[in-house]
């Protein structure tokens, strides 16, 4: 985070790093992506449904519908 990456990416294996996003991004302020949630994000997209339904996993959710 120190070099300003474009967003850092979460290889959540044991895990549960989408609750975690929130803080990370706020102390951060980059975009922090957790590979779960990445794939509930493109997967309420691709079935209609908005991500910005899902409230607690980051800016991907809030922000990118």
């Amino acid at each position: 985070a120190a070099e300003r990456p474009q967003a850092i990416t979460i290889f959540c294996t044991n895990l549960r790093g989408a609750p975690l996003v929130p803080a990370l991004e706020r102390e951060l302020g980059i975009p922090i992506y957790d590979t779960v949630a990445t794939a509930v994000w493109g997967s309420l997209r691709t079935a209609g449904v908005s991500p910005k339904l899902v409230t607690g996993w980051g800016r991907l959710f809030a922000e990118i519908a």
